[in-house]
This record gives C-alpha cells, sequence and structure tokens, in this order.
C-alpha cells in the first residue's frame, strides 16, 4: 500500500477537535495519523513514504462542489459561449462565427447570455435569431439556464410553436431533447468529460453533487462516469441527484463511495436575473410580475411523501421568497415524520429570504446549499430586481449559519465558474475581485472556517458519510489538497488566487500543477 507523509505545511483539518495539524501520514486510501510532527513521523509506516516537505504552504480536505451541472459544464466545450457579451450584437457575432464552422443543419446552442450586461437589457426572440438567416436549428440560453429563447428551424425540427421563441423553465424539454438526440456524440463524450473532471480536479475538487435536469436540458449519463471509473480515470467522486425518480426501487446513497445516487430534485421556481423566481410581491424593476411557482401545493406533497415512503433525498430548487414559502409549508406538513435520513430535505439557493422566515427556517431545519459566488454575481442586478427592502435581508449567509442550519456551498456550474476557491473568496469578502465597488452586505460575509466548511466537512455530512469523509483526520478517507500558500495567512482579498498544487482522493494523485510527485501516486 502507497504511503505519503506531508509535513511542513498548516494543515486545516476541519476536525474541531483538532482544527490545525502539522503533519499527516496517508497509507493506501485513509489518513493513518494527523498531529504534530514528532507524533506522524513516529508512525511505523512513515519511514518508507513518500515524504512532501512543505515551507510553511497550506493544506486543506478536498473540495466538494455541492450543486453542480457536470454535463452541462463538460458540454460548453460544445457549446457557444456567450458569457461576457457586452451586447446582443456581440453575441449573435458569436453565434455567426460558429456557423461558418459546422455543416447546414448542425445545431447551434449558445449558452450563457445575460441581457442585464447589455446597453439595452432586452432579451433575444425568436425574430432576432431567424434575422439571423442561419441554415441551422438555434437554440440560446440565459446564463441563468431557466430561460431559453429559439428560432423558427429548431422550434419546426423539435414540432414545438412559440410566437416569442421564449420557453421558460422545463417549456424548453421538447427542443433540447430533440437537440441532444441529433447531438449525440457532439455535445458530450466520456473525453469532454474526463477533461472537465481533471479541471475541476486542478481546482482541489474530490467530489461534485450533480444535479442532472433532463427537464431543463443538463441531462447526465450515468454510464460515462462508470466508463471512466473502469478506465481509472476518474478523478472526483459523483453523487447524482435527478429531476424524475428512477424507474427501479433504490434508496439515497446506492452505489459506493466513487459513484453514487443522491436523491430526486424539484424545482419550484426559477432564477431572479430571468423574473421567474417566484415572489411575493412584484419585482421592482418590471410590476406585475411576480415569477411563477412550477408547482401547486398538492403536487409538492405527491412528490414529497413519494420521496419520504422511498427514502430518497429531496433537493429542492427555491430562490423567490414565495418559493421558499411553499417549501418551508411543505415540509412542515412532514415535520416529526420518521425518515432514515437525517437530512431527508436540502433546500437550494435559498437567495431572496424574508426576516419573517428565519424563525421557520431555524424551526424546520433543512440543510440550505447556497452560491456565495452567487451574491458577488448578483449584486448589480439583484437589488434593482428586488427593491432596498427586500435587498436587506436577501443573499443572507451569515444569518442562516446564525441559526445553527447545515449550510453546504456549491458554484452551480454551469452559471458560475465551478472553481472553488473564488467562492470560498466571494464567502468572506461578497465584493468583486478586481476591488472595485462595496461589499454588499457586508454584515453577511462569514469566516474564512466557514467558508472552507462549506466545500470540505458540510457537503459530506448532508448525505449521511461525514463521519468517513470530508475531514482530515486518522481514518478517515484521504482527500485533501497541497496548496501553494496558507490561505490563513494570507489577505482576504487574495483567497481567489490560491493555487492547488496537488489534489488527492481516496490517497490517489489526481493532480498534480508541477509534476515534481511520483507517477506512482496517480489514480
Amino acid at each position: 500500500m502507497k504511503s505519503i507523509l506531508v509535513t511542513g505545511g498548516r494543515i486545516w483539518t476541519g476536525d474541531v477537535s483538532q482544527p490545525f495539524a502539522e503533519s499527516l501520514l496517508v497509507v493506501g486510501n485513509r489518513f493513518a495519523a494527523v498531529g504534530p510532527r514528532e507524533h506522524v513521523t513516529t508512525h511505523p509506516r512513515a519511514a518508507d513514504a513518500f515524504h512532501v516537505d512543505l515551507s510553511g504552504e497550506g493544506v486543506v480536505p478536498g473540495f466538494t462542489d455541492a450543486h453542480v451541472h457536470l454535463a452541462g459544464l463538460a458540454r460548453q466545450s460544445w457549446e457557444v459561449s456567450l458569457e461576457g457579451s457586452l451586447s446582443i450584437e456581440e453575441a449573435f457575432a458569436r453565434i455567426r462565427a460558429r456557423a461558418k464552422e459546422v455543416p447546414h443543419g448542425d445545431w447551434i446552442y449558445a449558452a450563457g447570455f445575460d441581457e442585464t450586461k447589455w446597453p439595452v437589457q432586452v432579451r433575444p426572440t425568436r425574430e432576432d435569431i431567424d434575422a439571423l438567416g442561419l441554415p441551422n436549428p438555434v437554440l440560446l440560453r440565459r446564463i441563468c439556464a431557466h430561460v431559453h429563447v429559439a428560432g423558427s428551424k429548431a422550434m419546426e425540427r423539435a414540432g414545438v410553436l412559440s410566437d416569442s421563441g421564449v420557453f421558460l423553465e422545463n417549456e424548453v424539454q421538447p427542443l433540447t431533447d430533440k437537440m441532444n438526440d441529433e447531438s449525440r456524440g457532439k455535445a458530450l463524450s466520456v473525453e469532454t468529460l474526463a477533461k472537465t473532471c481533471r479541471k475541476l480536479a486542478s481546482w482541489g475538487t474530490t467530489c461534485v453533487h450533480t444535479c442532472s435536469a433532463a427537464s431543463y436540458g443538463l441531462e447526465e449519463d450515468l454510464s460515462l462516469y462508470q466508463e471512466l471509473f473502469d478506465r481509472n480515470d476518474l478523478p472526483v467522486r459523483i453523487v447524482s441527484y435527478h429531476d424524475s425518480f428512477p424507474g427501479y426501487k433504490v434508496k439515497s446513497g446506492y452505489g459506493d463511495d466513487w459513484i453514487r445516487f443522491g436523491g430526486f430534485k424539484v424545482f419550484l421556481d426559477g432564477s431572479l436575473g430571468g423574473r421567474s423566481a417566484a415572489l411575493t410581491e412584484e419585482y421592482a424593476d418590471a410590476p406585475g410580475q411576480n415569477g411563477r411557482l412550477n408547482h401547486d401545493s398538492e403536487s409538492l406533497d405527491r412528490l414529497l411523501e413519494e420521496s419520504f415512503r422511498r427514502g430518497i433525498q429531496v433537493q429542492v430548487h427555491a430562490i423567490g421568497d414565495a418559493a421558499i414559502d411553499q417549501a418551508l409549508e411543505a415540509f412542515e406538513r412532514f415535520a416529526g415524520r420518521k425518515s432514515p435520513l437525517e437530512f431527508p430535505f436540502r433546500l437550494n439557493h435559498v437567495l431572496v429570504t424574508r426576516p419573517d422566515q428565519f424563525e421557520r427556517l431555524a424551526r424546520v431545519r433543512p440543510a440550505c446549499d447556497i452560491q456565495p459566488i452567487q451574491a458577488v454575481s448578483d449584486m448589480d442586478m439583484a437589488p434593482a430586481r428586488l427593491g432596498r427592502h427586500r435587498s436587506a435581508s436577501a443573499y443572507a449567509w451569515k444569518t442562516l449559519e446564525g441559526l445553527g442550519l447545515l449550510l453546504t456551498g456549491s458554484s452551480d456550474g454551469p452559471v458560475d465558474t465551478s472553481n472553488l476557491w473564488i467562492s470560498v473568496d466571494a464567502a468572506v469578502n461578497r465584493r468583486k475581485l478586481d476591488g472595485t465597488g462595496q461589499a454588499w452586505r457586508e454584515s453577511e460575509r462569514v469566516s474564512l472556517d466557514s467558508a472552507l466548511r462549506l466545500f470540505t466537512v458540510n457537503p459530506y455530512r448532508v448525505i449521511g458519510q461525514g463521519k468517513r469523509i470530508g475531514r482530515i483526520a486518522q481514518g478517515m478517507s484521504a482527500d485533501f489538497c497541497i496548496l501553494d500558500r496558507d490561505p490563513f495567512s494570507i489577505p482576504p482579498e487574495d483567497l481567489h488566487k490560491v493555487l492547488v498544487e496537488g489534489t488527492f482522493a481516496g490517497g490517489h494523485l489526481t493532480w498534480d500543477r508541477t509534476g515534481g510527485l511520483p507517477e506512482s501516486l496517480n489514480l
């Protein structure tokens, strides 16, 4: 069995009984010793271990992205990226350029437009796409993934019709089903998925809770992960959630430490940027609009009842305060029901919260999946959508933490970057990386210790694996990252600059930035 000895760094363990350590020893796939150097180096297996002697750099547990669309990330190389486009003209210029590269009739899927960043903040329409005069079916996806816009050729191909070409929420499924079927092997492959997983490993990620949202065009293909695992090329652990129930009898946790079934995902509303998040009051910048709820209370109860009966954890997407109300009311109706799961409900996003909802959250105690990066990416948009009074209690990470709720952190990639060090920076600083502007709702910043727990300890607790993985402690699975600096010794505004020198998952080396570690440690 391989053994690795790490000394000379500052190890943040995530273990409250021993928050920091000087050394660690890995034997096989587990930590054999963690603590003072003189204690760890006298372990019988330390003498023959590969020795990594650091000079004060940091070591942390492997990161988990607790809500991401991994197949969506992998498909980005096939999509036309509209992210960062500063006008509709620039976005359409990128689409024209792609049309010159692909055969006539091939789908063009252009993702990531954000009209709030354009001088004229108007969403594209079918007529705009048709005016391009392209011989291809064209489908656009807003950055939030809750709004799609299709050209006439795309709608004809899928057999659907819309005067505007705008499709909200799961209305787009006939289009994405047709596109995915006709683009099979091009949009997503085992090679693009492997490349994406290696990129995540380069940022210190050792596990993802990925969401297969087939009804939104973000479907996962678990057979690809199996193929990567079988050829010993899967560097991140996969916990998979789905927006439909499996057709076979299985409970959350089915699988192993590398690929397992997480649970069921239900979307109660849409996005704030797309104005489809369900609000109790109208949008401040769009009088008469309140967003929309995707389910009534009766249908939601039926979904939760089936989940309880089958032992399946539920991840509930709720962004607007009306959707959070609906979720809390449903959770309250299940209060007192016994479940084999410590956390039968995960409340995802929890962005637009009212002060009166905090007491209910503390009483019901769902695990909350938050995206710290969105407090930064939305800081120019959200106040306009919500107005001053609602903004004052939104994106309330510190408040949720103070309620004693279990918080897990995620990127929601490809909606936002999946480099989780940028998310750590956002949780601690809540300000733009370029230093412009002020921190938004500075009182809701969290400590670095809390920010790291969002992405290490807590995601394993929420799936019932917190006693086995997620901390650097004796007997735990050896998932950890060696950093180029100690995050506790640098200015907080430099957290996004942290680089990962080496990533280990289950004692296997999954990323080596400089190539200085021996190949014998590789996955």
